[in-house]
């Protein structure tokens, strides 16, 4: 389990580092900027009780959500309920599902 006393962001670089690796296209600092970026809305989502279906169906609503951005929701909300479960804070001020929507809008595509 997450200690809940270290900084969010350092939370936040933990939750998704499994995804640094990837190598989306478009560069290394934009793709962990990106990737840090995704996770944080799919952070909030789940930390509010959203499912991996939720978020797919809320961000589908104003996007085509790609597979792989899919797999990736999936992957980080199972991440966050097995690992993160006792941490309920949140990281954004903004909506889940517009931010989510508008990041999925713009996903690299992967390599």
């Amino acid at each position: 389990m997450v200690q809940i006393d270290r900084p969010l962001s350092e939370v936040l670089v933990d939750f998704a580092s499994p995804f640094f690796p990837l190598g989306w296209r478009q560069g290394p600092a934009s793709s962990v900027q990106w990737i840090l970026d995704f996770a944080a809305v799919i952070w909030d989502a789940a930390t509010a009780g959203a499912s991996t279906e939720d978020i797919v169906a809320q961000i589908g609503e104003d996007a085509h959500v790609p597979a792989e951005v899919e797999a990736m929701i999936g992957a980080l909300v199972r991440r966050k309920q097995l690992l993160f479960a006792s941490d309920n804070r949140f990281l954004s001020v903004t909506t889940p599902a517009a931010t989510a929507s508008a990041t999925a809008a713009t996903a690299p595509v992967v390599v």
